[in-house]
């Protein structure tokens, strides 16, 4: 019975890291927008105070710079760097979310930080809010988790890369060359003994007399 021939990939490894770049693009806008607002007490009276997610947790950053660079190895890599990019994807994407989720519980800590800066008194007066950006970054993260798991699901169907088929081609004709060696060395071996036989049997008739160059060799 013949093998059923493989079904091609529907999800590439471009649209893998396009869909890996986009989302670390994604992780980076959000991070950028205010994740929590409060009021910090200064001379003037209150003053309000924002952060966003790259001051609230910084380690969100440093994440989708990790969930790009994950993009990129999947992009020019071979199998094994796919792989590790979607290691290194599903690592972010579970750090993400706790990192996300805490700002939500806990916004003070970021808040008194701010409000030290602005006034010089790390104190936040009255209730501090967060925004729906922290929220949506654990999402992201969930996302990245899953398209780690899409991504070593299909990456099983993509064809190998074309330096690798260059690589085996370049392989199989050294083999080809290192085949051919041995043959060529016996041929000349084989001529340099009948060299040395009919040089033996020119001097074997110069001995008896004859001359060897009235033989036709």
């Amino acid at each position: 019975m013949s093998a059923e021939p493989r079904t091609p990939a529907r999800f590439t490894r471009g649209r893998a890291a396009l869909a890996t770049l986009a989302l670390a693009a994604l992780m980076l806008v959000v991070a950028s927008l205010p994740w929590a607002t409060g009021e910090a007490e200064s001379v003037l009276g209150l003053q309000p105070v924002t952060v966003s997610g790259s001051e609230a947790a910084p380690a969100t950053l440093g994440l989708a710079l990790i969930v790009g660079a994950a993009g990129l190895v999947i992009a020019i890599g071979r199998r094994v760097g796919a792989v590790l990019g979607a290691l290194a994807l599903a690592a972010a994407g579970a750090t993400t979310i706790p990192t996300a989720l805490a700002v939500t519980r806990d916004p003070a800590p970021a808040l008194r930080r701010a409000a030290a800066e602005a006034s010089g008194v790390p104190e936040v007066a009255g209730a501090s809010a967060t925004t729906p950006w922290p929220t949506v970054t654990a999402v992201l993260g969930g996302l990245a988790i899953v398209l780690a798991g899409v991504i070593g699901w299909q990456m099983r169907r993509w064809p190998a890369r074309a330096d690798r088929r260059f690589e085996r081609a370049t392989a199989a004709k050294k083999a080809s060359a290192q085949e051919g060696a041995p043959a060529q060395g016996v041929s000349a071996v084989d001529a340099e003994a009948q060299h040395r036989t009919r040089a033996m049997d020119d001097w074997d008739a110069q001995a008896r007399g004859e001359d060897p160059t009235d033989e036709q060799r």
